[in-house]
């Protein structure tokens, strides 16, 4: 993965900065009691010591984190060296130091692990390496004819594995990412004003929220034109929503 950023601008590396800030924030809100969901099942205690039982069997050293969340990132990792994603933006690249990095990354290295909830006991993760993810990538974009015309309208957080597609598809290929905000997803009417106002041409979504803008017939209100390609998996799509 590293290896296609290489030749990328400061810009961009920024902006990559910033989107690996917003997977975090994601990620400690959901440890916290702010989301809805863990808040129904778990109190904040158990949240905190699911987040440091995942810390532990990471065996990280460093978390990234940004200002609005640095409270309940201390509370995780109290042995922890903590970052904020504010402080990082401001530093220089150490560009010979990502060389090295690169030389000596290998396909089979570690890129991201997932995570059960915790509700049965610990948390149980799967490391995902590099070779999976630029396999699954490189057959997926090419599957689905996605370049760098194409606009990304990101439907899953970055805490669901189903995200891998929205931001390796566009790091692949120089597609656009545009982050939905989760509030448009409570609101059809705004939610089709977004997607036509930012272009988008790409869905990769949960049926779920698909059958959203179906259900409140958002379609009557308006028609996303520049949208080709609706891709989704895991469930099945009611045929009266595909209709």
């Amino acid at each position: 993965i590293a290896k296609m950023q290489a030749n990328l601008s400061w810009n961009w590396t920024k902006a990559w900065l910033k989107l690996l800030g917003m997977m975090w924030r994601q990620v400690l809100r959901k440890l916290s009691d702010n989301v809805v969901g863990i808040k129904q099942i778990y109190s904040k205690e158990n949240c905190v010591g699911i987040g440091r039982a995942i810390i532990e069997k990471l065996e990280a050293k460093v978390i990234i984190t940004d200002k609005e969340n640095i409270n309940i990132a201390r509370e995780i990792g109290k042995e922890n060296k903590i970052l904020l994603i504010e402080d990082v933006l401001k530093n220089k690249i150490n560009f010979e130091e990502l060389k090295r990095i690169r030389e000596q990354t290998l396909d089979v290295d570690p890129l991201y692990a997932n995570f059960t909830s915790g509700s049965t006991g610990i948390p149980k993760g799967v490391l995902v390496g590099h070779r999976s993810v630029i396999d699954f990538i490189n057959i997926f974009t090419e599957k689905f004819n996605i370049n760098n015309n194409d606009i990304i309208g990101n439907q899953a957080p970055f805490d669901f594995d189903v995200s891998v597609k929205d931001i390796y598809s566009s790091i692949k290929t120089g597609a656009t990412l545009v982050i939905i905000p989760k509030k448009m997803f409570s609101r059809p009417a705004n939610l089709l004003d977004y997607l036509c106002d930012n272009n988008v041409t790409t869905l990769i979504w949960a049926v779920s929220a698909l059958c959203l803008i179906t259900t409140f017939h958002g379609l009557d209100y308006k028609v996303p034109e520049k949208i080709n390609k609706i891709l989704f998996s895991g469930e099945v799509m009611p045929i009266k929503h595909i209709r």
